[in-house]
């Protein structure tokens, strides 16, 4: 609710108030990095990631063959990839109650988790991913989907496809985020 808050009051002072003081492409250049400053600011409180997870909706997603645990594997070495040296700490589910009531490392703490939806046992096999990142306190920062279709030899590695690209974007908007700062 906060955000949509932020959001309109974005909207309201950039188009009534700040758009007459900027020539037209300085305009253009200021408002995407402005907002993309607002929406992606609590990345900067993040000093390491606790939590990197893949989770299935469906049935059908098993059926095909997919495995949640490899492929959770998969999205951690693409974070080590794309976040280079930013720490992730596997964290234990009991750990969890201790950083939910400790502000301060609930805002320092990362985690990422994705939503895999298929449907269809055969061509066509639909998918849906979904992948949020945020903190423990705040915990959708920044979220990305991706819609395809395939058939059962390629559903996975085009799933792959589709997580590496949102871990590349997260990371670029985490980075940008923390270096504007």
């Amino acid at each position: 609710m906060r955000r949509l808050y932020i959001l309109l009051f974005y909207i309201l002072f950039v188009g009534v108030i700040a758009k007459p003081c900027f020539g037209e492409q300085e305009w253009k250049q200021r408002a995407p990095e402005a907002l993309h400053k607002m929406l992606y600011r609590d990345f900067k409180d993040i000093e390491s990631f606790g939590y990197i997870m893949v989770f299935f909706q469906g049935k059908d997603t098993k059926k095909i063959g997919l495995n949640e645990y490899e492929l959770t594997d998969y999205v951690k070495l693409s974070f080590k990839s794309n976040f280079g040296k930013m720490k992730y700490k596997n964290m234990s589910i009991e750990r969890f109650p201790s950083i939910y009531y400790n502000e301060a490392e609930a805002k320092k703490t990362g985690r990422i988790i994705c939503w895999v939806w298929v449907v269809g046992t055969d061509y066509p096999i639909a998918y849906h991913i979904r992948c949020e990142a945020g903190n423990f306190k705040d915990f959708s920062i920044w979220s990305d989907a991706v819609l395809g279709y395939s058939s059962k030899r390629n559903v996975l590695d085009d799933v792959r496809k589709g997580l590496d690209k949102m871990m590349e974007r997260l990371a670029i908007d985490f980075f940008k985020a923390r270096s504007e700062l």
